[in-house]
């Protein structure tokens, strides 16, 4: 979508429109999806001719941000093909900031940013690659291929809706490198040859090096061309645009400073910045050959942008990141902003870790936000809405960036992070070169348990950490789902540990101080762990095997069920936890030969599935399938599937039969199969919040929000994507307060409708004080059945004292004094359900117990309710 009314757009939630493609489904309807998070650092960003607007390509757009906050401001413009090159021109009468952007379909468009409203469009016939703005009526064009042949076009602009085409410079190159110009001089880099032309110049100048060129910037005074080699050598051609014939065989000057070749070049007044993986920015002052450093950023150095009266300057890195430094003089201390991480790593050294490459890179969270490991080097979450915020947990901080490429450096594989969001614990990896000398053939791979704590600025530090806690790979690492400071971690080596902290009393030990201990460690039949979750209660802990999923009591440790999920050859890749449709449900990504499914078990009756999803003929191919869990607010359970690295996702809905239906009473109805556009692959997924949004993270690296009841038919693609509509939610909210006495306390639905519970009662992870199984069931037939079974005439019922005792037994939760006195003496008791029981949850904390107190009249109505049913 090309036209003004795609320019703006300030929704925090997303920017609509801005991945500029659309997301096909199987029944022929189109979904536009929101660009949540993009790679705003892999092109070179512009600052406005004001100074205080940044603009940065990010997908098929180009972002804007402030430069006195660092905060976005919305999109400039949104186009139909990637963004490419932007760049800022001077203030001219009625336009104070113009901006022309260009596209990887050869279209350059002029914007006046300051109204958002597109001025011309100009059709090239390549890609372009680069745009300078170096004259107020002069714009320069780069048109090619990256690393492929390219020329330069010039642009006259007198005024920006009559810009035209105004001929080829003749400069071209064989082998396209970095560009850039200023006033009416202009250079490129073409392989390991620089390439210099000024106006009135009837050919290019060429001057030849050893090694590739991969940085040039021209001198605002025309006095000379630096360039950057793969060497990390900085030349200086002085004298290069003189007309003499001394000029063609000047020698040039030679600064070598750099360890690993030189990625960005720019000037800022007498001062010439450079950068590159070292992750430092040189300041070297011309006029006196001194030079400044400023050192310790997170990620190599890939672009540099200099305002134009110097006070600004704009650092791309490659984490993508870019970094704000106000003024070269004195101390300096960048300010950052922030989008998702991507891999530092290659793809072929990050093949090398196997099935570490392959992990989850987004994470649901209990408050509704997601938490994303994408570039393994740093913990980053987002909001409810898809903001990305400043609280993160930074794995790695070393002075030299370029060991991050080395397939020896630390890895970020696993992350779990408590329900307050005060805690975290991440697993670290890395290949160990010292026992690889003397056992060639094992699993030599080092691994670290840290626990980290949020501190008063809110950013979290490291309390704990343990080394090599499991003798073989860790694959598990699980959160309490109600308490903030309980882990469990889990190993192929057939072990599991659960993590507990508790504050030193000692007299010298620090005030807050935690130390986390194992407190308990279970295996199953010496059996390696490959998958772990809890009940979404929080009172029995489940891991997956090959062919069993097996539940424990996490506070006994006493084993409660295995759960037959096929045979010896099948893995257990995955388990979730949830409440949906009145039950506690367990699921199970089991992983065969030829096998691809989803088997799911009622945790109060888990004797067979109840239901089950085939992902293979939904989701053909090879590659590993992944499951995910999204409950919406007023709708039925969710399920998605997709293949890691596939280009298809299928979603599925948790039905109930009605009565007459030849289908099973709980199974999984095939909603919509989603397929990503232009060879894109699928990451992972994750569902935002309790909304009907799922994030994608794609192959080329970009965050979108996907919502498939926005799908329109193919003919309205173009239309903009309209608000979720709030009338649902809206109607859901006003009707809780009609819920009854028993849907408020127990989370039931009004009269056992198969309408979906409230958003508070549904919403995984999220769950009132009184956490057993049949409270969070609510009132449902099989446990009715218990307290008045329907087959008994009325006349013949038990006396009010036994209904009454029924009731307790199955609804009521044992104080804490009691639980601990059931638990000391003998190990927890198995019920007739074989899974989970009352005596066994956990410790209610200060807020639960004030729960536990009602008045008479309240529980008396609550218990004729029950009974009524």
């Amino acid at each position: 979508m090309t036209g003004p009314a795609a320019a703006t757009s300030d929704d925090p939630a997303g920017i609509v429109d801005a991945a500029g493609v659309n997301v096909e489904l199987d029944d022929g309807r189109v979904v536009r999806p929101a660009l949540i998070s993009g790679v705003i650092a892999a092109h070179q960003a512009a600052i406005g001719a004001k100074g205080t607007r940044l603009y940065t390509p990010c997908g098929a757009a180009v972002l804007c941000y402030s430069i006195k906050t660092g905060k976005p401001l919305g999109i400039m413009a949104a186009q139909s093909s990637r963004t490419t090159a932007v760049a800022a021109g001077p203030s001219r009468k009625g336009c104070p900031e113009p901006v022309a952007v260009g596209s990887s379909s050869g279209e350059l468009s002029l914007w006046e940013a300051k109204g958002s409203a597109r001025a011309a469009l100009l059709t090239f016939g390549a890609p372009v690659l680069a745009v300078r703005w170096p004259r107020l009526e002069v714009l320069l064009v780069v048109r090619g291929y990256a690393g492929g042949a390219s020329e330069v076009e010039q642009v006259a602009v007198p005024t920006l809706r009559e810009a035209r085409k105004d001929g080829l410079l003749p400069l071209s190159a064989t082998t396209a490198g970095p560009f850039d110009a200023a006033g009416d001089v202009s250079a490129m880099c073409d392989g390991a040859n620089l390439l210099v032309h000024r106006q009135g110049w009837a050919r290019q100048r060429r001057c030849a090096h050893k090694h590739e060129l991969t940085a040039v910037a021209v001198d605002p005074q025309q006095r000379y061309v630096a360039v950057g080699d793969a060497k990390g050598v900085v030349w200086l051609w002085w004298g290069i645009f003189e007309d003499s014939q001394a000029a063609a065989h000047s020698v040039p000057a030679r600064w070598h400073w750099h360890a690993h070749p030189v990625r960005a070049l720019a000037h800022c007044g007498p001062l010439l910045l450079s950068g590159g993986d070292e992750g430092v920015l040189c300041v070297r002052n011309i006029d006196d050959d001194s030079t400044q450093f400023v050192p310790r950023f997170p990620a190599p150095l890939r672009h540099l942008t200099v305002s134009s009266s110097g006070d600004h300057t704009v650092i791309s890195l490659e984490d993508n990141s870019l970094a704000l430094v106000d003024g070269l003089h004195g101390w300096v201390k960048p300010r950052f902003i922030y989008a998702l991480d991507v891999p530092l790593m290659p793809a072929e050294l990050r093949a090398e870790q196997g099935a570490a490459a392959q992990q989850t890179a987004l994470h649901a969270l209990a408050d509704g936000g997601v938490a994303s490991t994408c570039g393994g080097r740093r913990v980053q979450f987002l909001d409810r809405t898809g903001q990305v915020v400043p609280k993160m947990a930074v794995v790695h901080r070393g002075n030299a960036v370029s060991g991050h490429k080395s397939a020896n450096a630390w890895g970020l594989q696993r992350i779990a992070v408590s329900p307050t969001g005060s805690h975290l614990l991440t697993c670290e990896s890395r290949r160990c070169p010292a026992l690889e000398r003397f056992d060639p053939e094992g699993a030599a791979r080092g691994h670290v348990l840290k626990w980290w704590h949020t501190g008063d600025d809110g950013q979290y530090s490291v309390e704990c950490v343990a080394h090599d806690p499991h003798s073989a790979e860790v694959t598990v690492v699980l959160a309490h789902p109600q308490k903030d400071s309980f882990f469990v971690s889990a190993s192929l080596d057939g072990t599991f540990k659960t993590w507990d902290a508790s504050a030193e009393q000692g007299a010298d030990s620090k005030a807050g101080q935690r130390c986390w201990q194992c407190t308990a460690v279970g295996s199953w039949r010496s059996r390696p762990i490959l998958s772990g979750c809890f009940s979404a209660d929080g009172s029995a802990l489940a891991m997956g095997f090959h062919g069993f999923v097996v539940l424990w009591d996490h506070q006994t440790m006493a084993e409660l069920k295995a759960l037959r999920a096929g045979d010896a050859s099948e893995r257990v890749t995955q388990l979730h936890s949830v409440v949906a449709s009145g039950r506690f449900l367990i699921l199970a990504a089991v992983h065969g030969a030829a096998r691809r499914e989803v088997l799911c078990w009622d945790l109060a009756q888990p004797s067979a599935p109840l239901a089950s999803v085939d992902l293979a003929a939904a989701l053909p191919g090879e590659r590993r399938c992944g499951v995910r869990l999204a409950m919406p607010p007023c709708g039925p359970l969710q399920l998605v599937g997709f293949r890691y690295g596939g280009g298809e996702l299928a979603v599925w809905r948790l039905q109930e039969a009605s009565s007459g239906e030849a289908v099973p009473a709980l199974h999984f109805e095939p909603e919509a199969t989603a397929r990503l556009p232009d060879n894109r692959r699928v990451l992972d997924v994750a569902a935002l919040g309790s909304s009907e949004r799922l994030v994608i993270w794609t192959s080329d690296f970009e965050l979108w929000a996907l919502e498939l009841s926005s799908a329109v038919a193919a003919d309205q693609a173009k239309a903009r994507r309209p608000a979720p509509a709030r009338a649902e939610a809206d109607a859901a909210g006003e009707d809780s307060g009609r819920k009854t006495q028993a849907a408020r306390f127990l989370g039931a639905r009004d009269g056992g409708a198969s309408r979906a519970m409230s958003a508070a009662a549904s919403m995984p992870l999220e769950f009132p004080s009184r956490t057993t199984v049949e409270q969070q069931a609510g009132v449902v037939p099989h446990l009715v059945e218990r307290i008045v079974p329907s087959h008994v005439p009325s006349h013949m019922l038990p006396p009010p004292v036994t209904l009454w005792d029924n009731f307790v037994q199955v609804y009521a939760k044992a104080s804490p004094s009691a639980a601990a006195q059931a638990a000391a003496p003998r190990a927890a008791p198995q019920g007739a359900g074989g899974v989970l029981q009352r005596g066994a949850a956990p410790e209610p904390g200060p807020a639960a117990a004030k729960a536990e107190f009602v008045d008479a009249e309240w529980l008396d109505g609550l218990v004729a309710e029950v009974v009524a049913a």
